[in-house]
């Protein structure tokens, strides 16, 4: 067997909801490499801006780079082989280029679930910063990425055998 990889997580997290099936896909991705073997890492962009300073949701844009400067430090402390992206609100291109500051050597993998990825602020640019996006869905939304000369590719949905299995009708 190969040697395990530290892999870090940047993503928003919905932990806290009374329903199960409502947590986030990285969840899944996450248990599934730790069977597997791996050190992973999860670092919630939306609940650092809760760290950071306790303040309404329209003024965190004001704390951004607070938020993605203790994000690089994470990051640089943690020594990833790994960095996986899954977008977050406010995570930009520069956010992107300040954690390849702190990982050099890293290898930096983005997520997309969104069908159409144009209509949100800054994910495109961002894209573009990764060596490789992954996304659930294939065609127009996936061309939107390749349009920018980012590397990408079509990767299903991932389970979690635990809760999602097969069921008779």
């Amino acid at each position: 067997m190969q040697k395990p990889k530290r892999i870090f997580f940047v993503t928003e997290t919905t932990d806290f909801t009374n329903k199960l099936l409502k947590t986030t896909a990285t969840r899944g991705l996450t248990k599934g490499l730790i069977r597997l073997g791996h050190d992973v890492q999860v670092f919630s962009y939306n609940n650092a801006f809760r760290q950071v300073e306790f303040i309404k949701l329209k003024w965190q844009i004001l704390y951004k780079s607070r938020v993605d400067k203790l994000l690089a430090k994470q990051v640089e402390n943690y020594n990833p082989d790994i960095v996986f992206v899954v977008f977050a609100k406010y995570l930009d291109a520069e956010t992107v280029k300040l954690m390849r500051e702190a990982a050099p050597s890293a290898v930096f993998v983005g997520q997309d679930g969104d069908l159409w990825p144009e209509l949100h602020k800054n994910r495109i640019e961002a894209a573009a910063e990764l060596d490789i996006m992954i996304t659930t869905y294939s065609g127009k939304g996936l061309d939107t990425y390749r349009k920018t000369g980012t590397r990408c590719a079509f990767v299903p949905n991932m389970c979690d055998p635990d809760v999602e299995y097969r069921y008779d009708v």
